[in-house]
C-alpha cells in the first residue's frame, strides 16, 4: 500500500514537472539531497541543474521526493540513536545497509513514477561521474570504493528490478520497528529523567526557602 501510494505521489510530481517543487543551493558542486526531518525539502545544487539534461534532472528531484515522502532521514535518525550500543563494525554496517535499501527503495520509486529503469540508470551515473570529476570533493580510495559498489548495485536493480528487495525485506523493516520504539524509549526516560531532576531540584531550593 505504501509503495503504490508514494508511486502516484511521484507520479504527480512527474506530470507537473517537478520545477518549482526543489529549491536551488549556491553552489557549483553537484549536489542533490533531502534536507530535514520532519519536513523534508529537497535542495539541488545550481551545478547540477545546469548540467543535467532535464530527464536527468527530473529523475534525480523524484529520487530526492521519494526520500522525502518516505521519511527517510527520520528512519536514519531513529535507527542511529537506536544502534548507539551496539558493536561498532556491526552498527556500521547496518546502517549502510539500512542507507542502500533506502535509496534502491527511491530508485525504485521513479521507475514506478514511469521512467524506464535504464534511463534512471543513467542519472545515477551521470550523477556520480559529475562528483567524481569536480575538484574539490572529499573522499577517500575506500569511501570511493563503496560509492562505486553501491552505484553499480543501483544500476543493477533498477535495470533488473525483479533480483532485488528494494525495501529491505521483512527482517529489515521489523528491525526498524524494533529501533524506532527503542529509540522512542530512551527519549521517553530521558525526559522522565529530566523532568525527575528537575522536580528534585525544586523540592530542595523551597526546603532551603
Amino acid at each position: 500500500w505504501r509503495s503504490t501510494r508514494l508511486s502516484l505521489l511521484l507520479a504527480g510530481l512527474a506530470e507537473q514537472g517537478g520545477q518549482n517543487d526543489y529549491r536551488t543551493l549556491s553552489s557549483r558542486q553537484p549536489s542533490a539531497m533531502c534536507l530535514g526531518v520532519l519536513k523534508p525539502v529537497v535542495v539541488v545544487s545550481e551545478g547540477l541543474v545546469q548540467r543535467l539534461n532535464r530527464n536527468a534532472l527530473q529523475c534525480v528531484l523524484l529520487h530526492e521526493h521519494a526520500h522525502a515522502l518516505r521519511f527517510d532521514n527520520l528512519r536514519q535518525l531513529l535507527a542511529s540513536v537506536g544502534t548507539l550500543a551496539w558493536p561498532r563494525g556491526r552498527r556500521r554496517g547496518f546502517l549502510q545497509e539500512m542507507g542502500l535499501a533506502a535509496e534502491l527503495a527511491c530508485d525504485a520509486a521513479v521507475v514506478s513514477a514511469g521512467y524506464a529503469g535504464e534511463e534512471v540508470a543513467r542519472a545515477i551515473t551521470e550523477v556520480s561521474a559529475l562528483v567524481a570529476t569536480t575538484p574539490g570533493e572529499p573522499g577517500s580510495a575506500v569511501k570511493q570504493g563503496c560509492l562505486h559498489e553501491a552505484l553499480r548495485t543501483r544500476c543493477e536493480a533498477v535495470r533488473n528490478p525483479e533480483n532485488f528487495g528494494v525495501e529491505g525485506g521483512a527482517a529489515g523493516r521489523a528491525a526498524l520497528r524494533w529501533l524506532s520504539l527503542g529509540s522512542a524509549t530512551l527519549l521517553v526516560l530521558a525526559t522522565l529523567g529530566t523532568a525527575r531532576l528537575l522536580h528534585h531540584g525544586a523540592e530542595h531550593i523551597l526546603t532551603l526557602g
